[in-house]
């Protein structure tokens, strides 16, 4: 073969780096990348004559100076667009929370605030509003309801009453200190269900000196297969009542009480004041204005002479409030001075009953025996005729007369003044 050196392959490089260099000043490249495209080339063509040498490297197209500040400045107002964006959004929560909060602080009688001005196209109005709020008054009250219903139960399981079970409680109304509507279920000795107690309102009552618990279920009725009976004389409902209360019922009304004894109130009382009167709180058990020990001698000696066949003895008690005695416990004797039977009372009254006297005990239970049993409606009166109204007023008892003013044994010794 004949030619210059390296021959046909010397030619062939020499073509393949000619075409390179016509590839790379075709495309869009920097002007100071030029020159050193060129150089690059010039070593690669030096560095293929021999033979066995590599491939040539092609050359990495570059952005143009324009293009690169076209992209940079695109990207800063995409930055600034994404945090305008966000500190939008942020001012948004912070109205939404503002509002939220204002709306949850404020009582019902206080008008709403306007809402934000992104929620506006939202709401349909102040309705809107207010329903929102009746509904979360709704559910708030509905799980108050629950949670009294399940410290109820906790309750009757641990004092063992379970001759009912309450399903519904409904709302507690301050006023009348009860809660309503109430359904629950009757259950026989064997667990198993017999029928269904509903009323309008339940309410509790105790005593703390008998230890008794009562359920007082008013103006209701109970069904027993399948026939409703109301409690009392029925009430028929109106129809604004049946308007307001669908279920209410035709005809319902009268008192149902259940009484329970050996139940300690204290739990009962702490757990749901809202269910007792004002007198299931504990009060002062003596106000001070009455000499207890002489009323109590005063009165066993009154009641021992007017004994006939069986006379009563007042074993102990609290104190005096406001004329009535406090926390007593008051024993019937036979003729031969046995115990008859025991009588426990939150109160006893002595009252006027024609020319006799009348004790009046509430809030109690009478012990007979092994038996406890709780007043009927909390009360039981204790009539004695033969009693001189005249007699136990002149003794200055508490309810019957103005109380003495009380003496002190030792005179105040004078002060320091001589005064």
């Amino acid at each position: 073969m004949t030619g210059g050196p390296g021959g046909p392959q010397v030619r062939v490089w020499g073509l393949l780096v000619a075409l390179g260099v016509i590839v790379a000043w075709t495309l869009p490249t920097r002007p100071e990348s030029r020159a050193r495209t060129a150089e690059d080339l010039a070593l690669a063509s030096a560095a293929g004559g021999g033979a066995g040498a590599s491939a040539p490297r092609l050359p990495v197209p570059v952005i143009l100076p324009s293009r690169e500040a076209e992209l940079l400045t695109r990207i800063h107002e995409l930055e600034d667009e994404l945090e305008l964006e966000r500190e939008l959004r942020l001012q948004r929560e912070q109205e939404w929370l503002s509002f939220t909060r204002a709306v949850s602080e404020l009582p019902v009688e206080v008008p709403t605030p306007a809402a934000p001005e992104h929620l506006r196209e939202r709401l349909v109005g102040e309705e809107a509003v207010t329903e929102v709020l009746e509904r979360a008054e709704r559910e708030d009250e509905l799980e108050r309801s629950r949670a009294r219903l399940r410290v109820l139960r906790a309750l009757m399981i641990a004092e063992q009453i379970l001759s009912f079970d309450l399903l519904e409680l409904g709302r507690a109304d301050a006023a009348t200190r009860s809660t309503g509507p109430v359904v629950a279920r009757t259950i026989d000795p064997w667990g198993r269900p017999t029928g269904t107690l509903a009323a309008d309102r339940l309410s509790l009552r105790c005593s703390r000196s008998a230890h008794t618990l009562t359920f007082v279920f008013e103006n209701g009725f109970e069904t027993q297969g399948g026939v409703a009976t109301p409690f009392g004389e029925p009430t028929h409902a109106t129809e604004q009542d049946l308007s307001d209360r669908p279920e209410r019922g035709a005809e319902r009304g009268g008192v149902r009480t259940m009484r329970f004894t050996g139940v300690d109130p204290e739990p009962w009382i702490e757990t749901l004041p809202e269910l007792f009167d004002a007198d299931a709180f504990r009060a002062p058990e003596d106000d001070g204005r009455w000499d207890v020990l002489r009323v109590r001698q005063e009165l066993n000696r009154l009641l021992r002479e007017e004994a006939t066949a069986r006379r009563y003895q007042l074993r102990g008690m609290g104190g005096v409030v406001d004329g009535v005695l406090r926390d007593v416990q008051l024993v019937e004797l036979d003729e031969r001075g046995g115990p008859l039977r025991l009588f426990f009372a939150d109160r006893l009254q002595l009252l006027r009953s024609g020319n006799g006297i009348q004790l009046l005990l509430e809030q109690g239970a009478i012990e007979s025996g092994d038996r406890r049993a709780p007043f009927l409606d909390g009360r039981y009166r204790i009539f004695l005729p033969r009693a001189s109204f005249e007699r136990w007023k002149e003794a200055r008892l508490p309810g019957l007369a103005p109380p003495q003013p009380l003496r002190l044994e030792e005179p105040l010794e004078p002060g320091p003044s001589g005064s």
